[in-house]
């Protein structure tokens, strides 16, 4: 899948090479491929293509620099246009889980980790990845993967994950 990017000068060219080396088989590559842009920061949440920086830049949207530098030629190119769909379809399956959305209504929904201590607030409309609809471990709640890092209160951790209310997502 991230073949394509491995072995582009223009992608390589700005970023490091991507921690390859040489005599890696494809498999390995993809697995560098993958952490290195794990790795940075904003880049990519899986889950939720649209969300990442590397959207964003490989569409040209916002205010950053487009990438590559002849992005908006590649544009036009619907073989190039392809590629970018199949890079979000990608990274919209990289948490197995259902895309919801966070109820509309009041501004936040609560997150919470497993033994129910509040952990943040997540803003109504974000999409969100469930991991479980219903989490056995915790009734009347999904568990969900992402975007709850981005609000949390800093008292909580990663290892017990954290959950919404199963009533504040809806499907998208």
């Amino acid at each position: 899948m991230l073949g394509t990017f491995q072995t582009d000068p223009v992608c390589q060219g700005c970023h490091a090479d991507f921690g390859l080396k040489s005599g890696q088989s494809d498999a390995e590559k993809d697995r560098a491929m993958l952490q290195f842009l794990l790795s940075q920061d904003g880049w990519i949440y899986p889950g939720d293509p649209e969300a990442g920086l590397l959207h964003t830049r490989l569409n040209g949207r916002g205010a950053e620099n487009m990438m590559p530098p002849a992005g908006r030629e590649l544009l036009k190119d619907p073989a190039y246009r392809q590629l970018l769909a199949a890079i979000d379809r990608f990274i919209g399956t990289i948490v197995p889980g259902d895309r919801l959305r966070v109820r509309g209504g009041r501004v936040d929904r609560k997150i919470y980790d497993r033994n129910h201590k509040e952990c943040g607030a997540v803003p109504a409309g974000t999409i969100v990845v469930a991991l479980a609809r219903q989490a056995p471990e915790k009734p009347q709640f999904s568990r969900i993967y992402r975007p709850a890092d981005l609000y949390l209160n800093g008292e909580c951790s990663d290892d017990g994950g954290y959950y919404i209310e199963g009533e504040n997502l809806v499907p998208l």
